[in-house]
């Protein structure tokens, strides 16, 4: 059962049962005093999405403890720290953050980080940056620099990894989903700050295709965590190479551009023909139907599907190239399904595929 919630500063409407499951909180983040209410009202919550709206807080804190949550998506929050224990100590199983940006999950709220900035400043420890009279703060350069001091040497720091755990007791993370903005460097933090939390993650979703992403985390770690990701058994990102060999399903969605290089396509066909390549591979979505750099916009923002980029001529290319992977793969007895069947609707940020693909 789905229920929506109006709220305007310390008004709130609900129209809702009690025993709502579903609740989208999309206009705004409840104050202290909402939460309040909705924790008293609703009692069966096992799906919450959080859409922060203009003021792109995250406000997590306040999330019920008591509610029997399954899967929290937070959306749109930007440049704070995540405090909730659903978040923060993996009780939620499957967590999502959609479009969110510089989100943290250690350290001192944002508005810590700038009065202690100011403080320095007044203090004469630090050089204010100006423009037009205005003394300018830049948040993204407070936390990195938070992060660095403490991050300095790790070898030092030899009570961090005892402290990570202390907190986290029953971990029931399984699916992680990433959206766009800076989905890798989110997840380099959240991996940085609770390293333990994504081990039992079973399936990883990440979209990330936005240039302002890697700005914290090296260029090369998605790859690395990928390897030690010995739980994981379903794969949903936008990458090539280094796929953990336990996979048991994998969704893959390129560019077009793969196929137009034969001699690099050809060692894909050759691999996923190869039975000890993806020993449990079961199932497997494989389409290149975009453009290099192409991004995606959501379907709330979105009323009407772009002019499409790619030609037919190279779309086409790029199926007949899916085809022979297909085959290969079929084989071996894994089955495939098209990409954005009905496995879709359980996760965030899966758009159609390009309308002329079925029809080439």
């Amino acid at each position: 059962m789905n229920g929506w919630v109006n709220m305007d500063n310390d008004y709130i409407s609900i129209a809702a049962p009690a025993s709502t499951t579903h609740l989208d909180l999309d206009k705004d983040i409840p104050s202290d005093t909402n939460w309040n209410l909705l924790s008293s009202h609703f009692t069966s919550v096992t799906h919450l999405l959080m859409e922060s709206g203009y003021n792109e807080k995250i406000g997590d804190e306040g999330i019920p403890l008591h509610w029997p949550l399954q899967k929290l998506t937070i959306s749109s929050a930007c440049g704070d720290v995540c405090t909730s224990p659903w978040i923060i100590e993996g009780r939620v199983r499957h967590l999502v953050f959609n479009y969110t940006a510089g989100l943290r999950f250690e350290g001192p709220k944002t508005d810590e980080l700038v009065r202690t900035h100011k403080t320095a400043i007044a203090n004469g420890e630090k050089e204010g940056a100006k423009s037009g009279g205005l003394t300018i703060v830049y948040v993204p350069d407070l936390v990195n620099d938070w992060m660095r001091e403490k991050y300095a040497d790790l070898k030092e720091d030899e009570s961090n990894d005892k402290q990570v755990e202390a907190g986290i007791i029953n971990n029931q993370l399984r699916t992680l989903e990433i959206i766009h903005n800076d989905a890798q460097d989110t997840l380099f933090r959240y991996i940085l700050a609770k390293p333990s939390l994504i081990d039992p993650v079973e399936t990883l979703n990440v979209v990330a295709g936005s240039p302002h992403d890697l700005d914290m985390a090296p260029g090369n770690f998605l790859g690395e965590v990928l390897t030690q990701l010995t739980a994981l058994k379903t794969l949903l990102p936008s990458l090539v190479r280094l796929l953990p060999p336990n996979l048991e399903v994998l969704r893959f969605r390129s560019s077009v551009s793969l196929a137009g290089k034969p001699e690099s396509f050809d060692e894909w066909v050759k691999a996923f023909g190869d039975p000890q390549f993806l020993p449990n591979l079961k199932s497997l979505s494989f389409v290149l139907d975009l453009e290099d750099g192409e991004t995606q916009s959501t379907a709330e923002v979105s009323t009407s599907l772009p002019e499409p980029k790619v030609s037919d001529a190279v779309l086409a290319q790029a199926k007949g190239a899916c085809e022979r992977l297909w085959r290969a793969v079929e084989f071996r007895g894994v089955v495939v399904e098209p990409f954005g069947a009905s496995w879709s609707k359980d996760f965030t940020g899966i758009l159609p595929v390009d309308e002329r693909w079925e029809k080439l």
